[in-house]
């Protein structure tokens, strides 16, 4: 009687037919993972859009719904950012210089650049705070005190300038770089709104007419 040998699959055999099955299972789990990973950063981009239109969209709607008085739209806007930064200078710059004048010790290069990051925006600042504070009032508003807030305008330019600078060559990677930056950004925004906006030429240098909304329209239609 002749035998028959049936022939067993080979380990080669054996280990080709796992890959290919294995195959379909690993890209499916990728696919997942890829899946997933694609959900997380169309997430984080949702979330990063959303961050970056909320203030626009509140500073537009706050500028819409205020048009109708004197202090309104844009410059009602610029009102609310001088009080924010007087907030924000007092909660974070009047501790920092604390620090630096009564709890430093060491006067040295350093030192000096630092207080002058510190004081120089601060200085500039606060002129802005009491040029725009004193033009609240209806009889300060004439074209030399407009002229001059101007003038403080550019000047905080100038020194938020400056003051980028400085933490961009001596204190790269600081955490307070990033106010810094949105501090000359801002500077730049209202300066630039300040010597063109026609509200501001027309509000602020007829502190002694009273104010008509639908009269400041035909102005602007005027011109």
């Amino acid at each position: 009687m002749e035998l028959k040998i049936t022939s067993q699959p080979s380990l080669n055999n054996l280990t080709a037919a796992s890959v290919k099955l294995m195959l379909p299972v690993v890209a499916l789990l990728l696919s997942f993972c890829m899946l997933a990973e694609a959900q997380d950063q169309t997430t984080a981009a949702v979330t990063t859009i959303r961050s970056a239109l909320t203030p626009i969209l509140v500073a537009l709607g706050i500028a819409y719904v205020t048009r109708r008085r004197a202090i309104g739209g844009w410059l009602f806007y610029f009102y609310l950012s001088v009080f924010g930064s007087i907030a924000i200078s007092w909660v974070f710059v009047i501790p920092a210089l604390k620090t630096l004048f009564l709890d430093t010790e060491i006067r040295d290069f350093y030192w000096w650049i630092s207080a002058v990051d510190y004081l120089l925006p601060l200085a500039a600042s606060f002129a802005l705070w009491i040029l725009a504070i004193r033009l609240l009032f209806k009889k300060q508003r004439v074209t030399r005190n407009l002229t001059a807030m101007k003038y403080a305008t550019a000047i905080a330019v100038a020194a938020n300038l400056v003051s980028a600078y400085i933490s961009t060559k001596y204190f790269a990677g600081d955490p307070s770089s990033g106010l810094t930056y949105l501090s000359l950004v801002s500077s730049i925004i209202w300066c630039a709104y300040w010597l063109l906006s026609k509200r501001v030429q027309y509000v602020m240098t007829r502190g002694n007419v009273p104010w008509d909304y639908e009269e400041f329209k035909q102005h602007l239609k005027g011109r």
